[in-house]
């Protein structure tokens, strides 16, 4: 009977023991998933910061490169428009210089034409005047239709000078 409660002592005990020994098995094993859980959420943090790090710096970046691109873009345009003025002020420089160029033309034919006139009516009031004088030299016998003659003629003289002076004028 002792042997009998003492096998039933060291089974009981026995049973203790692995029941202990299966506790502890399961708390290892739930410390290890727990552990496991707290290093899977570490790594998941950890990568979702360095995401968030990573995205961060890609921003920081892109703006940096936006910044760049504008700044790039503001320059050209800026010469754009100093090209822009420059040409537009050239083509008006050469559209004065055209411009002088025709004047010019313009205001020397313009003389040659009056040079021209001038001559013109020089020869025709010499020729008028020749005629005129002819007119005097045979008409000098009558002393009355003479002073008469002379006295249109001198009107004629006066007009043809007239014109010639209010011509030259203009």
């Amino acid at each position: 009977r002792k042997h009998d409660l003492l096998v039933d002592l060291v089974r009981k005990d026995q049973d203790h023991n692995r029941r202990l020994q299966q506790k502890s098995v399961q708390n290892k094993l739930r410390e290890q998933r727990q552990q496991i859980t707290r290093a899977k959420k570490y790594h998941n943090d950890y990568h979702v910061q360095h995401r968030a790090r990573l995205m961060r710096a890609r921003t920081k970046e892109e703006r940096m490169f936006r910044q760049l691109f504008e700044e790039g873009l503001g320059l050209q345009k800026l010469r754009l428009r100093e090209q822009r003025a420059y040409a537009k002020e050239q083509q008006l420089e050469h559209q004065r210089r055209h411009q002088d160029q025709i004047e010019s033309l313009e205001n020397y034919y313009k003389d040659q034409a009056l040079l021209k006139m001038k001559r013109e009516l020089r020869s025709r009031m010499e020729r008028e005047i020749r005629d005129l004088q002819r007119i005097i030299i045979q008409n000098d016998e009558d002393d009355h239709f003479q002073d008469l003659e002379v006295q249109r003629l001198r009107n004629r003289v006066h007009m043809a000078s007239f014109q010639y002076n209010t011509s030259y004028l203009h």
